[in-house]
C-alpha cells in the first residue's frame, strides 16, 4: 500500500473523525453534533477508545501476516507461503495516530492553555495525562516506520502551516522522555487546588493518577530498552530515574494498562479467512515445559481420545504424531504446530503427501480431523461461535517491567538489587505475572473450556523448576525468551523484542529459531515497514524526502532493503537468530 505523507494528518485537525460507538456516547459525545467545544476532559475517551478499537487491519495485516510469522510465534496458515517476507497491504497506523489519537489530545491541551489561570489550575493532571496516552501510541508507530512528524505535528490546524519536519527516532525518544517526566512530575504534585478527574471517561484507570504515573514509568523503561545499544549512557540514566521514583513502574497486575472498554466489546483481533496456526518450535517448547500459556494461546487439535480410539478399534495405523500406545495426555498431546519454513510445505522426497497438512479422516465417522492447532479464536474474538466473553487488551503488562529489570541487572547495564529484588526474583515475578495476565484475558474472553484450560494452582511454581525456565544457567537468554513470550498479544513489541535481541537464536538449546527457506534459499526478513515515494504534489514532499534520506532509507519495499536499512534503535542489533549481541 502506497505510503502517504501525513502532513494533513499531522496538521489538519478535527475534533474527531467519526463518532464513538453508541455505548460511549454518554462519556464522549459525537463531535460532529457538538456546537460548542466540550470540556477538555470530555475529549479523552475517544482517543483512548481508538487506541485499541482501530486495530482490525493492524491484526489482519501487520500482526497475522508479518510480525507474528516473522517472529515465529504463529504461521500465517498451516505453513507460511514462499513470499511471506514480502509486503502487501498494511494497517494505516500513522493515520490512526494523528487523526484518531493525537487530534483530541492536542485539542485538550490547547483548550487548557487558553483558559484563565483559575480554570487552568484544576486541569493540570488532565493536561499531563494526555502525553502518556499519546506516547503509548506513537511508540508503536516509530517501532515500524522510524522518523515521524511529531514536534511540529498539528500545526496546520492551529497555525495554518502545512509542512512539518520529520523528527529522528533518537529525537523522538528524547522528547518523549521529557514529556513523560513532565507528566510524572505534574501527576506527582500535591496541587493547591482539587483537580478535575476523568472518572468514567477514563475506562482504563478511572482517573487514578497513581496508576498513570506507573504507566509513564513503564513507558520510560520501554524507551530505555530501545536506546540501550545506541545510547547506553542515557538509557541507564532513564532506568535509574524510574527506580528512584517512589511510584515506580507497573509491577502488579492490579496496575496493568488493561484496555477493556466494556463487557460488550468484541475486539478487533479476529481474522477474515481463518486464524493463524501454531508454529512448531514455540509450540514444542511450551508443550515440553507444560507452560499454561500454551493452553490459552492455541486451541487443541481434533485428535481427542475418542478419535484416536476409533483408529485403534478399526485397526488403522495411528497418525505419526500420536503416541504408539494411543493414549492421549490431555491436553498437552493435542497442541501441535507446523514448521515455519515455507519449504516445509512440500512433501518429502518419495513421500506422497505432507504429514502436517495431510487430510486425516476419522475411520468411523469419516470426518476430517485437523492435527495443527489454531490460534485461539475465542481469545482473539470472544464472540466467536456464540461466545459470551469480552475482549481485554493488556497494553502494558506488569510482567514487562519485571523482566526489564531482570535483563538490565543480569546484563550488567545496572547494578542490582533493584527495589529490593535480585535479577532472579524479578525474572520469576515476570514469568508468574505473565501467566496471570494472560489467564485474566482468557477468563474474560471465556475461552473454550476455561475451567480446565485456564491457569491452575501451583502451575507457575512447577514451571519455574523446568530446566528451560529455572534460574542458574543461560540466564540472559532465558530472560529474553520470557520477554518474547510475554509479548505474544502485543505483536509490535514482540517484533521489536526479536529485532532488539536476536532471540530466539539459531542453534539454541532452549528455544531455537528456525531457518526460513523457500526453494532452499534463505528468505530475507524485513526489519522495518516500507516507506514509498510520495506524489510530487504532496505539500510536505521536501520534508518527507529529507526525513527518509536522513535515515538512509530507499523508498522501496524489497525485503533485502528493508532488512539492511534499519531503524535507529535497530542499527547495531544482532541479525535474526544470532542472539545476545552476536
Amino acid at each position: 500500500m502506497k505510503a502517504k505523507i501525513f502532513i494533513v494528518i499531522a496538521l489538519a485537525g478535527i475534533l474527531a473523525l467519526s463518532s464513538c460507538r453508541e455505548k460511549f456516547a454518554e462519556m464522549n459525545q459525537d463531535p460532529s453534533k457538538i456546537v460548542e467545544s466540550p470540556a477538555p476532559d470530555a475529549l479523552f475517551t475517544y482517543p483512548l477508545f481508538r487506541l485499541g478499537e482501530s486495530q482490525y487491519t493492524e491484526w489482519f495485516y501487520d500482526n497475522y501476516q508479518y510480525m507474528m510469522p516473522w517472529s515465529q510465534v504463529t504461521n500465517s496458515g498451516v505453513f507460511n507461503g514462499p513470499q511471506f517476507n514480502e509486503f502487501r497491504e498494511t494497517h494505516g497506523r500513522e493515520w490512526v495516530m494523528y487523526m484518531d489519537v493525537f487530534a483530541n489530545l492536542f485539542e485538550m491541551r490547547k483548550q487548557i492553555d487558553e483558559m484563565d489561570e483559575t480554570s487552568k489550575a484544576i486541569y493540570q493532571d488532565v493536561n499531563a495525562t494526555t502525553y502518556i496516552l499519546q506516547i503509548l501510541e506513537a511508540l508503536k508507530v516509530t517501532d515500524t516506520y522510524g522518523s515521524l512528524i511529531y514536534s511540529e505535528a498539528m500545526r496546520g490546524r492551529y497555525e495554518g502551516i502545512y509542512t512539518g519536519k520529520y523528527d529522528t527516532q533518537e529525537q523522538l525518544f528524547t522528547q518523549w522522555l521529557d514529556e513523560l517526566d513532565f507528566a510524572i512530575q505534574t501527576l506527582s504534585t500535591d496541587h493547591p487546588v482539587e483537580q478535575i478527574s476523568f472518572l468514567n471517561r477514563d475506562f482504563v484507570y478511572r482517573g487514578d493518577v497513581d496508576k498513570w504515573i506507573k504507566a509513564a514509568n513503564s513507558l520510560k523503561l520501554r524507551i530505555a530498552a530501545r536506546m540501550m545499544k545506541q545510547n547506553p549512557t542515557m538509557a541507564k540514566a532513564v532506568i535509574a530515574e524510574v527506580i528512584a521514583d517512589p511510584a515506580g513502574p507497573i509491577v502488579s497486575t492490579a496496575d496493568e494498562f488493561r484496555w477493556a472498554p466494556s463487557a460488550e466489546y468484541r475486539g478487533q483481533a479476529f481474522d477474515l479467512w481463518g486464524p493463524p496456526m501454531a508454529s512448531k518450535n514455540i509450540t514444542e517448547f511450551l508443550k515440553k515445559n507444560h507452560d499454561p500459556r500454551l493452553r490459552i494461546w492455541f486451541e487443541r487439535n481434533q485428535f481427542d481420545q475418542a478419535t484416536v480410539d476409533n483408529f485403534v478399534s478399526e485397526s488403522r495405523r495411528l497418525p505419526w504424531f500420536v503416541a504408539n500406545a494411543g493414549a492421549i495426555d490431555e491436553p498437552w498431546d493435542r497442541f501441535f504446530g507446523a514448521p515455519a519454513s515455507p519449504d516445509s510445505a512440500s512433501p518429502p522426497a518419495g513421500h506422497p503427501y505432507n504429514d502436517y497438512s495431510y487430510d486425516f479422516k476419522d475411520p468411523i465417522t469419516n470426518a476430517s480431523r485437523i492435527q495443527i492447532s489454531r490460534l485461539n479464536r475465542r481469545l482473539q474474538d470472544p464472540k466467536f461461535d456464540g461466545g459470551t466473553g469480552y475482549f481485554v487488551d493488556v497494553m502494558i503488562p506488569a510482567s514487562e517491567a519485571c523482566l526489564f529489570f531482570s535483563e538490565f541487572i543480569e546484563s550488567g547495564a545496572i547494578a542490582g538489587p533493584v527495589m529490593g529484588k535480585t535479577a532472579q526474583q524479578w525474572y520469576e515475578d515476570g514469568v508468574r505475572l505473565s501467566c496471570e495476565s494472560f489467564n485474566y484475558i482468557a477468563e474474560k474472553a471465556i475461552i473454550y473450556d476455561y475451567a480446565t484450560l485456564g491457569l491452575q494452582a501451583g502451575e507457575v511454581d512447577a514451571l519455574l523448576t523446568q530446566p528451560d525456565y529455572a534460574w542458574g544457567t543461560n540466564n540472559l537468554e532465558k530472560i529474553h525468551i520470557q520477554q518474547y513470550l510475554n509479548y505474544f498479544r502485543l505483536p509490535a513489541d514482540l517484533w521489536t523484542q526479536v529485532r532488539r535481541t536476536g532471540i530466539p537464536a539459531y542453534g539454541s538449546t532452549i528455544l531455537e529459531r528456525e531457518h526460513l527457506k523457500a526453494s532452499n534459499s534463505e528468505l530475507v526478513i524485513p526489519r522495518r515497514f516500507p516507506r514509498m515515494p510520495a506524489a510530487t504534489n504532496d505539500w510536505n514532499l521536501d520534508n518527507y524526502n529529507a526525513g527518509m534520506t536522513e535515515q538512509g532509507f530507499t523508498l522501496d519495499k524489497t525485503p533485502s532493503i528493508l532488512n539492511t536499512e534499519r531503524l535507529w534503535f535497530d542499527k547495531t542489533s544482532p541479525n535474526y537468530g544470532l542472539g545476545l549481541g552476536k
